[in-house]
């Protein structure tokens, strides 16, 4: 453990029994087979191609995001600005045709009062360096903080863990970009 970049955490409280390690990497299938919404080898949900799937036996919220998006892989359309305010606070931008005041837009500002959760997991890019999709880090559980703006919203959420050094770093300055 003392070579590990990232040490891996546990998933606490109702997500305990979810296999998946806070700081750890995952790729579509395993995040997917992970909170049951499908399995290994099996058909991926057609909801889940923009990175947000709705676990209604979890109740959770899982939003995959990728920081750098190019013009090759992301049309403009989509080419959301998500990156990192702080260690613990990350703005992420909805889909396109989410409202504020829609069901999925409340769903998300008052997941806490439903008792619902919000699982964020982050890729640098869509691709590695050998041209194979690069996996996600599970960020964490998040809180609902503030939003901005309606189709698409402007949420920061709040963290249940710090970022590691590293990715701070880089998720840090995707925001310049």
């Amino acid at each position: 453990m003392d070579q590990a970049d990232h040490l891996p955490l546990p998933l606490s409280g109702a997500l305990s029994q979810v296999p998946l390690k806070v700081h750890s990497s995952y790729n579509r299938s395993e995040i997917l087979a992970a909170l049951g919404v499908a399995r290994f080898g099996g058909q991926m949900p057609r909801s889940f191609a923009q990175g947000v799937q709705w676990v209604e036996d979890l109740q959770t919220d899982a939003l995959l995001i990728t920081l750098e998006k190019n013009e090759k892989d992301f049309s403009p359309t989509i080419r959301y600005k998500d990156y990192a305010l702080s260690p613990r606070l990350f703005h992420w931008e909805s889909q396109n045709n989410t409202a504020a005041d829609s069901p999925t837009g409340r769903r998300y500002r008052e997941h806490a009062q439903r008792g619902s959760h919000v699982l964020l997991f982050m890729r640098r890019y869509k691709n590695s360096d050998i041209g194979k999709p690069q996996p996600w880090m599970l960020l964490g559980p998040a809180t609902y903080e503030s939003h901005t703006g309606s189709r698409p919203m402007s949420i920061r959420w709040r963290l249940e863990h710090d970022l590691p050094a590293d990715v701070w770093t880089y998720a840090a300055v995707a925001s310049a970009s």
